[in-house]
């Protein structure tokens, strides 16, 4: 749970240091690459043939007609596309991994057609009042959402249900997938447990429930396609939050006597659309120094992707303050704006230094009720996170072409407003 300073012992590794990926995996890679240079279609970025793919192997749903009625997919589908083709740098197996993202996404959106017309109610189940765990990448979002989904009656969502949240196939197989990907990558990237822990079952950001709508984050969060990213920062996301709401109608459809307890930091760059969508959530807003968070950031992009990408670290340096600086510009328009009921500010120092006092400070402000049972809960949970199941790692901004003194000036109004 504990990250290091980005001021680095002079000669300590850093992660621009990392051990290359396994022979195995970059001989793969480098097959796949042949491949698509002998005009094999295996790698082919193509939106159509992606299309065809993924009609090929649902079957009985949705026409495929109703994958076009919809120009905001179709704009990001060819928007992705070409960027993971034109200035991504992709390897042969971030090739892959790109393709079987952008299926996934076609194929979820097929399912939620047909939902659509064959069992709306699921999709349009309601939802209540859920939590929400917003703010900066890297405040301590994840420590606390792993808090919060300990309590009795809440429903966090693991990875694999937002990476595949309608019945594309059963349950036991949509977690075995991404068990199988979850493997791969820490084959791939052997130290990114250092960095962030990832496991199938464990609580994962909502965010990847956009996915399906080709308007959505986390195709720049899992690999370089830069073009896409500054597309996707100028787009509306009403269609988005809408597939978004009805995914999220579904899951709680399974347990519907149960909190949904979210987390997502890129909800900061659409929180009045959140709200359009969920107007009864409960908003946690976490608050860090920028110049610490983009630090630690960039580590955990360059290491995901490094995974699939011949990557620039000065690129991503730029791109993340970019991103950064769009989430606190929009954190600081929207804050004042929340009635006192609906959000509450948490400092990440206040969370490291007592997390059970955090969380009950929390259920104090929206009048929870609090438990005993829960509190031993709490401390049992951080006494095991803060013995560093997550490890340790090392990471500076000089590497990635940042400097702290003008970081910290171009966030300085978050500073003040926040008190970070």
């Amino acid at each position: 749970m504990t990250e290091q300073p980005d001021e680095d012992p002079v000669g300590s590794p850093t992660l621009l240091n990392a051990p290359r990926a396994p022979l195995g995996i970059r001989v793969a890679g480098a097959g796949a690459s042949a491949a698509r240079g002998l005009g094999v279609g295996l790698l082919d970025l193509d939106g159509e043939k992606l299309r065809r793919f993924a009609a090929g192997q649902l079957g009985n749903v949705s026409p495929a007609g109703e994958l076009h009625d919809d120009p905001a997919f179709d704009e990001g589908l060819a928007a992705l596309c070409h960027s993971a083709n034109s200035d991504a740098h992709l390897t042969g197996f971030g090739r892959l991994a790109v393709a079987s993202h952008i299926r996934r996404a076609v194929e979820t959106r097929r399912v939620r057609a047909t939902l659509q017309r064959t069992h709306p109610e699921l999709l349009q189940h309601p939802i209540g009042s859920p939590i929400v765990v917003v703010g900066l990448p890297r405040s301590g979002t994840t420590f606390l959402h792993n808090m919060l989904a300990l309590a009795p009656g809440h429903r966090p969502l693991s990875l694999w249900e937002v990476q595949r949240p309608l019945p594309v196939t059963s349950r036991s197989r949509r977690r075995r997938i991404t068990v199988r990907q979850i493997r791969m990558l820490k084959r791939i990237a052997p130290h990114f447990d250092t960095i962030h822990y990832v496991d199938a079952d464990s609580p994962e950001e909502c965010t990847m429930l956009l996915d399906h709508t080709l308007v959505s984050p986390s195709f720049f969060y899992f690999a370089p396609v830069y073009s896409y990213f500054e597309w996707f920062l100028e787009q509306d996301l009403t269609t988005g939050y809408d597939g978004y709401r009805e995914c999220l109608g579904y899951l709680q459809s399974e347990t519907p006597g149960h909190r949904l307890v979210l987390k997502a930091p890129g909800h900061t760059l659409q929180l009045h659309q959140l709200l359009r969508v969920l107007p009864d959530a409960k908003l946690v807003l976490m608050h860090r120094d920028p110049s610490e968070v983009i630090a630690s950031l960039c580590s955990m992009f360059f290491t995901l992707h490094s995974a699939v990408a011949t990557v620039d670290p000065h690129d991503t340096g730029r791109a993340l303050r970019r991103l950064l600086e769009r989430g606190m510009s929009n954190l600081l328009a929207s804050r004042d704006e929340l009635p006192p009921q609906c959000a509450i500010d948490v400092d990440f120092r206040e969370l490291i230094a007592d997390p059970v006092a955090a969380v009950r400070r929390i259920y104090d402000h929206f009048g929870l009720p609090f438990s005993s049972t829960y509190e031993a809960t709490l401390e049992a949970g951080a006494r095991e996170w803060g013995e560093g199941t997550a490890g340790r790692h090392r990471y500076t901004l000089t590497d990635f072409g940042l400097e702290r003194e003008a970081v910290r000036e171009a966030y300085s109004p978050y500073n003040q407003r926040f008190g970070v």
